[in-house]
């Protein structure tokens, strides 16, 4: 197969040029329908029960993600001005496309009785004495329903709560919305901060366009810059760079095609790609200068390359995308489209680069002599050379430190963490995270948490024996210290029976009573907190930023709570975004493990078919676990919890670094029928040689991952860091233990 590529990339190099233009065309045409789609729903495991549960709930009652909670800073809160401000902005607000309600201090609603008349008046009318302003503010610091809602607990703050249309719940919408708010903010000299889940996923959109709109082109100009100065010359950087163009202008047209969207998860499958390009890119113009130093003529040296490293190509492109397919194993679809399109975009990086760059070539005249010499030899060869005496002259010590070092590691992973909060992806420092951080401080905390309880009957919500076990059950969520405020129909209940029943704040005491004061009461108020046939009663809660630990722990004694208080034929269920997304996290981290193993055991036998000896694969994939294990025993040590997108580096990692042991035992193979069966002077001449390109794809491969480190966000800072040290451990690996392990080994190789 390679043979006839080569003789057709040599005979008709501008025919296919010209062709593979026109597709390029075609798919960068397409590129203009490619959407973007952070919606947190993607990240929910497809086929799991309490998936089912939460888009139940949502059926049922209001969204539990369309509210966010706009606090503000003032020197004086209720001044007349202030409120007058307060109240301008309030009209404004709801008067805007997309917001369905606004709740602030100037709008939120009074009961009172006058002359045994329920009334509804505001708070803080336009014509509220000054002497009154205090005494309504300790009623609104006891009042369940607004208390670290609109003013915070100790009233130093205001907030105002927006309710955002359930039309306008996407990423396009919410971001012109959050731009007309913060358009009439400008205007009013307070201190502003944002929390809630519209605020968080639009910024963190935004955040990651931003990124995405930087840091690829970034990677893209360190790329051509490290080429450059691998290479001096500019036929070395712009093949490369025009067929890893190509492979990523056809991804992104395939991607739109299929209507495959850049998400929280795929928004840097264009980043590795470029990675993988760059690496193909290098071992090709390597061979080409040692094919050309050797006295091939020019079109005769680019046949050779595509005979000689087409092999090895394939094989660590296949590597490659077996690492990246594994990801499939996940039960999240949009993890499972991230493998598929980087596994897709691998091997067709390879297809691409042993097509473009020799077509490339054969259109551009031959290098001087001096500039071939140049490449073959210099300083690099010295260098390669004095590692090879090196290894042979300690391969205790190497071996010795090996050992430690998987030992070292051992310790730091049984340290490594794997409760990751829902809301840690951003570094200090960002406004997003100081505003969640400072809402959470000082008006409570911010994530969503329902508890649906089910009385299994028609109206039977409103039985004041199951109002009682709302309130009940309510008081007990309430007591954990991770939650927060929470709210049922039981308050406004409450509430009503203290200005209309028996003055006491408590659930009414017969069922006559309950459907007096619901008919005294505006039916919307609280139709997101009970089912159209007021069978289900739900708990609408605010929860702290907690991991998944103290989740589970929250879930457990809220169930047996459940078990000891509530009569047969009823029950509830806990749900949310909150909880769904700790729950995928968790399923995340260990199906990216059965991903990893699945990865580890492809690549073991496409090696062992390769090399045909089972004895160096085994070899081979040593130096490779090594690099995972340390890893992994810095994330220990570093403090850096285990969340899906570190899972997902192991994979991804192993399946890159995995070429350099690939490249190194194929030019070995090579050199030791050369040197007849003598193992030294074979490894010497395998580091001479392939051991230069693979220093330098490591180096090029750490520069584009470091871009990454740059980041905002945790989760990519992470993925940069842990992936660069697994690279860079896995080269020291291959260019000295694997030569020592083989040495001392002494495998059995058959032609």
């Amino acid at each position: 197969m390679l043979k006839y590529l080569s003789h057709v990339v040599i005979r008709f190099p501008r025919t296919i040029l010209v062709m593979l233009a026109l597709v390029t065309a075609f798919f960068g045409y397409h590129i203009r329908s490619l959407r973007v789609d952070f919606s947190i729903e993607q990240l929910f495991p497809q086929n799991d029960p309490d998936r089912d549960v939460y888009f139940d709930f949502r059926q049922d009652f209001a969204l539990d993600d369309d509210l966010f909670l706009m606090v503000y800073e003032t020197d004086s809160l209720f001044s007349p001005g202030n409120l007058e401000l307060l109240r301008q902005l309030t009209w404004e607000l709801e008067d805007m496309d997309g917001i369905e309600e606004v709740f602030s201090l100037t709008n939120v609603e009074r009961l009172s009785l006058d002359d045994d008349l329920l009334t509804m008046d505001y708070y803080f009318p336009d014509d509220l004495p000054l002497d009154q302003a205090g005494g309504r503010r300790d009623e609104l610091l006891r009042h369940p329903l607004y208390r670290n809602v609109v003013l915070s607990g100790d009233g130093s703050l205001g907030g105002i709560l927006v309710n955002v249309d359930d039309d306008y719940n996407t990423h396009a919408a919410r971001e012109e919305l959050l731009s007309g708010i913060d358009s009439l903010r400008i205007t009013i000299p307070w201190e502003w901060h944002d929390a809630g889940l519209p605020i968080v996923r639009t910024r963190y959109v935004q955040l990651m366009n931003r990124e995405r709109a930087i840091f690829l082109p970034l990677a893209v100009l360190m790329s051509l810059i490290m080429l450059y100065l691998l290479f001096r010359q500019w036929r070395a950087v712009l093949a490369p760079l025009t067929a890893i163009l190509t492979t990523l202008t056809w991804m992104a047209g395939l991607m739109s095609l299929a209507g495959i969207t850049i998400n929280i998860v795929s928004f840097i499958t264009f980043n590795l790609l470029l990675i993988v390009g760059v690496s193909n890119g290098i071992h090709l113009m390597t061979k080409y200068y040692e094919v050309l130093n050797q006295g091939f003529d020019h079109n005769a040296a680019v046949q050779e390359i595509i005979l000689r490293i087409g092999a090895a190509l394939f094989l660590t492109s296949f590597t490659t995308a077996t690492g990246f397919f594994s990801l499939i194993a996940t039960n999240i679809r949009i993890v499972q489209e991230f493998g598929v399109v980087l596994a897709m975009g691998a091997m067709l990086m390879f297809l691409l680069t042993i097509i473009i760059i020799p077509a490339l070539l054969v259109q551009l005249s031959k290098p001087g002599e001096e500039e071939i010499r140049r490449h073959a030899e210099g300083t690099r060869l010295k260098a390669a050379r004095t590692l090879g005496r090196w290894n042979e002259e300690h391969p205790r010590v190497i071996v010795g430190g090996a050992l430690l070092l998987l030992m070292m590691a051992a310790w730091g992973i049984s340290r490594v963490d794997t409760n990751a909060p829902v809301l840690q992806d951003l570094r200090s420092g960002d406004k997003l995270s100081a505003d969640l951080q400072f809402i959470e401080r000082h008006m409570g905390n911010i994530l969503p948490l329902e508890i649906v309880y089910h009385t299994n009957a028609t109206d039977g919500i409103l039985e004041p024996e199951n109002l009682q076990r709302l309130h009940a059950l309510q008081t007990y969520v309430e007591s954990f210290d991770e939650v927060g405020s929470a709210t049922s129909i039981s308050d406004h209940l409450m509430l009503l029976n203290q200005l209309l029943g028996t003055g006491d704040r408590a659930i009414p005491e017969s069922r006559e009573q309950v459907n007096d004061f619901l008919a005294l009461y505006d039916e919307a108020t609280v139709e997101g907190l009970v089912d159209f046939n007021y069978s289900k009663g739900r708990i609408s809660a605010r929860i702290r930023n907690i991991r998944s630990d103290q989740a589970n722990r929250i879930k457990g004694a809220v169930m047996d709570w459940a078990g000891t208080y509530l009569p047969d034929g009823q029950s509830i269920q806990l749900t949310g975004a909150t909880l769904l997304a700790l729950k995928t996290n968790d399923h995340l981290v260990k199906n990216l493990t059965y991903s990893f193993l699945f990865a580890f055991l492809i690549i073991f036998i496409s090696m062992m078919f390769l090399f045909k000896s089972v004895r160096l694969a085994g070899l081979s994939i040593f130096p490779n676990i090594l690099p995972l294990l340390a890893a992994g025993g810095f994330m220990g040590f570093a403090g850096i919890e285990l969340r899906p997108t570190t899972a997902m580096t192991f994979a991804i990692a192993f399946g890159i670094a995995v070429d350099n042991t690939i490249h190194f035992l194929a030019r070995f193979r090579q050199e030791f029928e050369r040197n007849e069966g003598h193992y030294r002077p074979a490894i010497r001449q395998t580091l001479v040689t392939t051991g230069k390109a693979i220093i330098s794809t490591t180096a090029v491969l750490l520069l584009g991952f470091s871009v990454l480190l740059l980041s905002r966000f945790v989760p990519q800072f992470e993925f940069s860091l842990i992936a660069g040290l697994i690279l860079t451990v896995a080269l020291l690996a291959s260019i000295t233990l694997l030569p020592v392990l083989v040495t001392l080994a002494r495998p059995r190789l058959r032609k």
